[in-house]
C-alpha cells in the first residue's frame, strides 16, 4: 500500500500532536526544542544558523516520523498589524528569500519536505481565507512571490 505521510507545524520547532490530531493544534505535543521566532533570527542575516536550525528541525522530524514540516514562514511583513508578523522573518523580500532558501536546505537535508506558508500576498489575519488582496502584477512578482521562487 501507499505508506501514510505525517505533517506538522514547526516554523519556530516541531509540533507533533499526541494521540489523534484535532487539526487545531490544541491538543498536547511532543516535547520539543523552540527556536526562535523568524523576526528575531532574520536580525541576524547568517544563512548558515538558519541552515543549521533547519538541520535540527530536520532531526527531530526524522526522530519523530513526521515527513513534512509546516514551515518557515514567508509572507511578507505588509503591516506592523499582522497577527503573525513573528512568524514571518522581514519586510524585505531579498532577505526572507535568502534565510527561507537556508532554512529548507537544512530541512531537506535531512529528508524531511519543508511546505512554505502560507499563501502569497495573504498578509494579514482578518478574514484571511476570504479577504480579496488586490496586488498589482510587478508588486505580487518583486515583493511577494520572492520568497517562493528558489
Amino acid at each position: 500500500g501507499i505508506p501514510s505521510i505525517m505533517m506538522a507545524d514547526g516554523p519556530h520547532g516541531l509540533r507533533k500532536q499526541v494521540g489523534e490530531p484535532d487539526h487545531l493544534g490544541l491538543q498536547n505535543s511532543v516535547p520539543a526544542t523552540c527556536f526562535p521566532t523568524a523576526a528575531a533570527l532574520a536580525c541576524s542575516w547568517d544563512r548558515e544558523l538558519l541552515q543549521n536550525i533547519g538541520q535540527a528541525l530536520g532531526e527531530e522530524c526524522q526522530a519523530e516520523g513526521v515527513s513534512i514540516l509546516l514551515g518557515p514562514g514567508v509572507n511578507i511583513k505588509r503591516s506592523p498589524l499582522c497577527g503573525r508578523n513573528f512568524e514571518y522573518y522581514s519586510e524585505d523580500p531579498y532577505l526572507s528569500a535568502e534565510l527561507a532558501i537556508s532554512f529548507v536546505k537544512g530541512v531537506q537535508g535531512q529528508g524531511v519536505g519543508a511546505s512554505l506558508k502560507h499563501f502569497a500576498a495573504n498578509n494579514q489575519e482578518h478574514r484571511r481565507m476570504t479577504v480579496d488582496a488586490i496586488v498589482d502584477e510587478r508588486a505580487l512578482r518583486e515583493i511577494y512571490l520572492a520568497s517562493f521562487e528558489e
